[in-house]
């Protein structure tokens, strides 16, 4: 959630959901950015 908070546009309460941000994204910047976070790779989704 914290790269949701982060990157995420809030500002628009329509617009204000994670599915926006990995539409703009994509899946692999956003496993991508959330692995950095958790110093870790998950190779469960892959």
């Amino acid at each position: 959630m914290r790269v949701f908070i982060d990157h995420g546009d809030r500002t628009d309460r329509n617009k204000a959901r994670l599915k926006y941000l990995l539409d703009a994204w994509g899946f692999d910047k956003f496993l991508g950015e959330v692995e950095k976070r958790l110093a870790r790779t998950s190779t469960a989704c892959r």
